[in-house]
């Protein structure tokens, strides 16, 4: 084991003499103790795709809830509970064959998800614990 390998941006964004830790810091605020996911697929190719991604990907929502890999969130505590209690619901998946087009950009990303969500008619968690997920077939 040679330890922390932090990425290249990580590197040169710390001062040589900074201290850095794996450690997640806690800020006071809310976590996701339950969560309601849907898979979004954005592009022109999925209506021709053949493949087993979109149905994977479903299982693995699904199965999130209660399974081991849930639990290694159970430690996280925040203001409004505990996380990860057998407590994720998925919705499916809806493909959007419009072409993508966010580039990578964070804010056009978020507004092609938005643009999805209301495309499928998709009801949005009222608590605020909604995962929506965005496949493209862009890299």
């Amino acid at each position: 084991m040679l330890g922390i390998f932090w990425t290249r941006q990580m590197h040169s964004s710390r001062p040589h003499d900074a201290k850095a830790s794996a450690n997640m810091t806690y800020h006071g605020g809310n976590i996701m103790p339950t969560a309601t996911t849907k898979a979004f697929w954005s592009g022109t190719t999925w209506a021709s795709y053949t493949g087993d991604k979109m149905t994977g990907m479903d299982i693995w929502y699904t199965g999130f809830g209660g399974s081991n890999y849930e639990a290694t969130v159970r430690e996280y505590t925040g203001t409004n509970g505990t996380a990860g209690r057998s407590a994720t619901t998925h919705q499916g998946h809806f493909l959007d064959q419009r072409a993508e087009t966010s580039n990578g950009s964070t804010s056009a990303v978020l507004a092609e998800v938005c643009s999805a969500i209301t495309a499928s008619g998709t009801t949005i968690d009222p608590s605020g614990n909604g995962y929506y997920a965005l496949y493209s077939d862009q890299p």
